[in-house]
């Protein structure tokens, strides 16, 4: 969402578990891009979406952060 701030990060508190599957679903996206899966890609925004993190997409790399 282009109007949507993501939260700084002191705001979220996240188990470490949740930040291993985040970061490896942000690997995987990044693996599905690379190999111009889009389909892929968006079934693994998502999934991210659902567990609260924010991917955006910029002509340099690819941002995640909270939502």
């Amino acid at each position: 969402d282009p109007g949507r701030e993501p939260a700084r990060p002191a705001e979220v508190v996240e188990a470490p578990e949740q930040r291993a599957r985040i970061n490896a679903l942000v690997e995987e996206r990044t693996r599905a891009r690379q190999q111009r899966d889009w389909a892929q890609a968006d079934a693994l925004r998502a999934e991210l979406d659902a567990l609260g993190v924010i991917v955006e997409d910029t002509p340099a790399a690819e941002r995640q952060g909270p939502e």
